[in-house]
């Protein structure tokens, strides 16, 4: 059965109304993922798009008879054109990576968009394309990077935004940052498409967006003033005049017509006339079948987050989407307990008797302690827990009567399970973000066990005393100890520990990284009267028990009637030190150590090579946001809610992560064949193969391999038997075939004759194969352009993948006399204190051989001059290399300030369905003291942009700079390679000036 929920808003018209045009006669908007139309004075929009995807970013062609929009269809985001007056939209372009209207030729014939597809590395940056309505082949504009622009009247320059201001392009919507002034601030920039010569409107480090070309005033949003509002510059006057004065929300979008400006500010649509600058917000309402926002079921076995057996292991309770569910083993139904879509509840644990589930839950509008029954049939009791915090790991007391729970600030606390009163009993001064206390309860409830970080950042294990209220330290600290549990016996204490892991303690630097590191299982005999369960072991026959000598009649044995096992645990706490022993089994790759019976422990075993964890058993016995709520309609909405929420905190790093419940349709993979193609005598020709690594599956190359013969030059005449003329969009021919066999028809010529059949298997994405061939390609120009006296080094991250860049790149190349260092387009990560310790080296002497060429000690290394390239695009981790890089004087830094964004996300805590939300935790503060580099950036020495002129004649003013002033500082201090010295003679004696043989 289908519901069908209309959603009307009239009182001053519906909110959170996003991405407007306008026409001469009508303003177009996306509301509830589709698009809507609505006359420029206001009053009922029509609908014009309808479908499960969303469909975004619409622009009017000039004449207002068309609207060209971005969709998702089927998991890829492409280009579209419909009639304004209704049909069914045209797609227009079909390659995998996402395409985003910008706009359209002044003409209308050609649709303006951002792609990624070409850029390299990493797809890290826009760039601006044209396609025409017929499809075909999209031709970028001459501009090496641009994320919008709108043409001049003319068609002849276009005013543009080089790029946005979130890191990364797939933040946009996702992230938002208000005030932000780091590197990724910028200017709206005008190029002259003939020549390539660019003109900055005036600016002073602000972010100014959304460039609109209205007769000679350039349109643009900009928050200069703090808020974002709506300015105009004069072409002829080269005057800047703001129009808008908001000073609540910022202005979100903008759109030009041909008389008009509108905008979107605080979830409503405002509309500008050209000619008086005057703005007047207009009442729109919106009526529709909107069904993302009624009610319904969802599939929840794909969301299950946290998973506890039942004490007698009947029944197991799951947290999924929000909801507490337990699931019989054997009999029965599933039950959800909590019924509350509106709440998360979360984290559920079993009492010791199986009678309760403790979870928590937010349904009040702070977390909350619940306790509920395992039928649900009765409501739960709540108990309020002792701060806003975010609390977890709620675990129960064998008698029931106590709750040990931890919150994000780093605390430990004891509930009460009775009267609900908290008490803190420990807090982690040196916190770790991946490990936790790990706290666990002894078999009587008078203990609790935890690990924490001492000063040295190794972990200790302790034990607190509900009778003493006191905790103590039981391992020395001189190993990483984590994981303790009581055994159920109560007379052990069970742990992990590592005697190398010191090196590892680094976990925000990149020095951490590659540290093999292994752990041994130990136990503490806790009573100074208790032997040890692993003394030695002998076998022997038994000795015979002797019988007593008696003359009465024997009587019936009778057996005794079973009491139960002392549960009380005693802990000597002088001396326990030396009743630490090891567990019989061999130092591995240890986590999640639990007890089970008496004598008994499980613990995870990481496999090698395959990062999935194995169980393993030993047994000693065996030794073996308000004001826009009523605007809501789906998840992409609300999403785009708490991102502006997030960015009213003025912070990097704040952003959504995971898709959510956004609907949407089985995706349908586009292959590519890593190639650029051009079009030639009406078919589609090869102008260039993209080589790849065909050993590594990462970097497999579709027409490289041995045996394709397929060669740059070449034409691609058919797709699977389907003729591929000039005509028919490329991509649009391999849909569906990324990773699986296609057979394409090429040949030396347009024609059919002499062609032939070749099978290749496309792959879902060039982005590994361009970066190659860009690192490749400059590493191969630095060799040129110094003569072979430079080493060429990129680094994507501050990561594990940088870490593996940087190591295999730098040392293969040692035997050069200085490096460049080309940290744009940074990632992050860690702190790259490895990198800059390698670059740091410096030579301390030189050994020699009996044989060969001496070399220098430390012998790894580079030791003459460096330069670090940077921009705008290097961030987080990649803000702090630059920064370590130049405070240690390693050499200057060229390019452009970076983003600014270095604070950490330790943590994210997840919503109800299965996206998340940041919560930055690590900032940054220099030796002085001082903040610093958040929201700063790290400005280079030597300041150079690549403009678009030069990069229409293919250079790279940055990187080409860069080695002009390595070669300056080599000629300056020439590396010195000191000779063999003469060898010394130890065997002639000298007296005096005269030699004498013995």
């Amino acid at each position: 059965m289908c519901l069908s929920v209309s959603v009307a808003v009239t009182a001053q018209g519906t909110r959170l109304l996003r991405h407007p045009t306008v026409s001469r006669d009508l303003v177009a908007f996306e509301y509830a993922g589709d698009l809507w139309a609505v006359s420029r004075s206001g009053g009922q929009a029509r609908r014009l798009t309808s479908s499960p995807g969303v469909e975004i970013d619409p622009f009017f062609s000039p004449d207002g008879s068309k609207i060209a929009f971005t969709a998702t269809v089927a998991g890829n985001t492409d280009v579209y054109v419909m009639p304004t007056a209704g049909g069914d939209p045209k797609r227009l372009t079909y390659h995998p990576g996402p395409d985003r209207v910008r706009g359209w030729t002044p003409d209308g014939r050609r649709v303006l968009f951002a792609s990624l597809r070409t850029s390299a590395p990493l797809e890290a940056y826009n760039r601006l394309w044209t396609i025409g309505l017929e499809g075909g082949l999209p031709e970028p504009l001459p501009l090496p990077r641009a994320f919008t622009g709108a043409y001049s009247p003319d068609g002849g320059r276009l005013a543009y935004e080089e790029i946005s201001t979130v890191f990364f392009p797939v933040w946009y919507e996702t992230s938002e940052w208000r005030h932000y002034r780091g590197g990724r601030t910028h200017p709206i920039s005008v190029v002259n498409l003939a020549d390539g010569t660019v003109e900055k409107l005036p600016w002073t480090d602000s972010n100014d967006s959304y460039p609109m070309w209205v007769g000679n005033t350039i349109y643009f949003v900009s928050d200069r003033n703090y808020t974002a509002n709506l300015f105009a510059y004069r072409v002829d006057t080269r005057q800047v005049t703001q129009l808008t004065n908001h000073d609540d929300f910022d202005i979100m979008t903008a759109s030009a017509g041909p008389d008009a400006i509108v905008y979107e500010q605080s979830g409503y649509i405002h509309l500008v006339d050209a000619k008086t600058g005057q703005s007047r917000r207009l009442d729109i309402e919106v009526t529709g079948d909107l069904p993302w926002a009624r009610p319904q079921f969802k599939k929840v076995s794909g969301m299950i987050r946290n998973a506890k057996l039942s004490p007698g292991g009947v029944r197991a309770a799951f947290e999924a989407r929000g909801e507490i569910f337990t699931v019989p083993a054997a009999k029965g139904d599933y039950r959800n307990l909590t019924q509350s879509s509106g709440a998360h509840d979360r984290d559920p644990a079993w009492s010791p008797d199986g009678s309760q589930l403790a979870w928590l839950s937010d349904a009040s509008g702070e977390y909350q302690l619940m306790l509920g029954e395992p039928t649900g049939l009765t409501a739960p009791r709540a108990i309020p827990l002792p701060s806003t915090a975010f609390f977890s790991e709620p675990t129960w007391s064998p008698d029931g009567s106590r709750i040990s729970i931890q919150d994000n600030h780093r605390n430990l606390w004891i509930i009460e399970t009775a009267s609900g009163t908290a008490a803190k009993i420990d807090t982690e001064d040196y916190p770790e973000p991946s490990r936790d206390f790990e706290a666990s309860w002894s078999p009587d409830s008078r203990w609790v066990t935890y690990s924490k970080n001492l000063p040295s950042r190794l972990r200790a294990i302790f034990v607190y005393s509900m009778s003493e209220k006191k905790a103590h330290q039981v391992t020395d600290g001189l190993a990483d100890s984590i994981s303790p549990t009581f055994d159920a016996g109560g007379k052990y204490l069970y742990f992990l520990s590592s005697t190398d892991y010191g090196s590892n303690t680094g976990w925000v630097e990149m020095s951490s990284l590659d540290r093999p590191m292994r752990r041994s299982i130990y136990l503490a005999v806790l009573s100074s009267a208790e032997p040890s369960p692993l003394l030695p072991e002998s076998d022997d026959e038994p000795l015979p028990v002797p019988r007593a000598e008696t003359s009465e009649t024997p009587k019936p044995q009778t057996t005794p009637t079973a009491t139960p096992a002392a549960k009380s645990v005693r802990i000597d706490l002088s001396g326990i030190a030396q009743r630490i022993i090891a567990v019989n089994v061999p130092a591995g790759s240890y986590a999640n150590l639990a007890a089970g019976p008496a004598e008994t422990t499980f613990y995870t075993e990481t496999i090698p090579g395959t990062g999935t964890l194995r169980l393993q058993r030993y047994q000693i016995k065996e030794r073996s946001a308000a004001p826009f709520m009523e605007g809501i309609t789906g998840r992409a909405d609300l999403g785009y809610i708490i991102a502006m929420m997030g960015g009213e905190l003025t912070v990097g790093h704040s952003y959504l992560t995971g898709p959510g419940d956004i609907p949407g349709e089985d995706p349908v993979s586009v292959g590519l064949l890593g190639a650029d193609v051009s079009v030639e005598n009406g078919r589609y020709r090869i102008s260039r193969i993209y080589t790849g690594e065909n050993w590594n599956p990462d970097l497999r190359a579709p027409l490289s391999g041995p045996g394709i013969h397929v060669v740059e030059g070449d034409y691609i005449l058919e797709v699977n038997g389907r003729p591929l003329p000039a005509t028919v969009n490329f991509y649009s021919l391999f849909e569906g075939t990324a990773g699986r066999q296609t057979v394409i028809r090429v040949s030396k010529t347009p024609s059919l004759e002499g062609s032939r059949l070749v099978t290749v298997i496309p792959v879902a994405s060039e982005s590994g194969l361009r970066t190659r061939a860009w690192i490749e390609g400059n590493r191969r120009l630095v060799d040129k352009l110094s003569g072979g006296r430079l080493a060429y080094v990129w680094l994507p991250n501050t990561g594990g993948p940088g870490y593996t860049s940087f190591t295999r790149y730098f040392y293969a190349q040692q035997e050069k006399d200085g490096a460049i260092i080309d940290e744009r387009y940074n990632q992050g990560g860690l702190v790259a204190d490895y990198i800059v310790n390698e670059l740091d080296r410096k030579p301390m002497g030189y050994f020699s051989l009996r044989d060969g060429k001496p070399f220098t000690s430390p012998l790894a290394g580079i030791y003459g001059p460096k330069v670090m390239i940077i921009n705008e695009s290097a961030g987080s981790g990649g803000d702090a290399l630059p920064y370590y890089f130049k405070l240690r004087k390693i050499g200057p830094l060229v390019g452009t300030k970076t983003w600014g964004g270095l604070v950490g996300t330790v943590g994210v805590p997840v919503t109800i369905d299965g996206g998340g939300i940041t919560a930055p935790a690590l900032a940054f503060f220099n030796l002085k003291g001082e903040w610093d580099v958040e929201n700063i950036g790290v400005a280079p020495d030597i300041e150079v942009e690549n403009t678009a002129a030069e990069f229409n004649k293919g250079h790279d003013s940055q990187f080409e700079r860069s080695v002009a002033e390595a070669l300056r500082l080599l000629e300056q201090n020439p590396v010195r390679r000191l000779p063999r010295p003469a060898l010394i003679d130890r065997v002639t004696r000298k007296r005096g000036n005269k030699v004498v043989s013995s």
